[in-house]
């Protein structure tokens, strides 16, 4: 089975107003600092926020919330963040049978740059939540480990992700309790 890092996967591509204008693969628009499209999602789960280490080739072994990833450019056409939010947890958690996710509520967005080794993040980022009936366990090809933390406790998780980090001290994550 192909690595979900080894497909070809184009990312709506954004100008410095955040206006698309057009698509850029992935890791060409990693590599050389492209601004682009991309959201996180808090799953949440009585009060608390699930959160991940990554297992990824940018920004890995750092904490996030629940799912981090990009709407896609196919065809000319913008896939949706919202649209995205499933499928990226279906990816990247291992469902439990009779696993609910709410309906995602969008908390806001920020636009941030971090270099991590040979990558450069460069993301208008939306961010969103969802309450969960079940704890899923993580994919280990996207993850190394979990945890549930009240939202006043995410800060405490080093190393952070910068887009999370950007997302508390903006204010974006204050629904949260953050």
């Amino acid at each position: 089975m192909e690595s979900y890092y080894d497909k070809d996967i184009y990312l709506p591509a954004l100008n410095s107003q955040g206006e698309i204008t057009g698509g850029v693969e992935r890791w060409k628009a990693h590599r050389e600092g492209i601004l682009h499209q991309a959201f996180t999602l808090a799953l949440t789960f009585e009060g608390k926020v699930l959160c991940q280490k990554r297992h990824h080739p940018v920004f890995g072994g750092f904490w996030d919330l629940s799912a981090s990833s990009h709407p896609q450019w196919q065809n000319g056409v913008v896939v949706r963040s919202i649209d995205m939010l499933l499928p990226t947890v279906e990816r990247e958690w291992s469902l439990p049978e009779g696993f609910v996710m709410e309906q995602p509520r969008r908390l806001g967005e920020i636009k941030y740059k971090a270099q991590h080794h040979d990558f450069i993040e460069h993301e208008l980022c939306e961010f969103f939540c969802a309450e969960i009936n079940l704890i899923p366990g993580y994919q280990p090809e996207v993850a190394s480990d979990q945890q549930c933390c009240l939202p006043q406790n995410i800060q405490s998780l080093t190393p952070l992700a910068p887009w999370v980090e950007e997302a508390i001290n903006a204010g974006v994550l204050a629904e949260l309790d953050i």
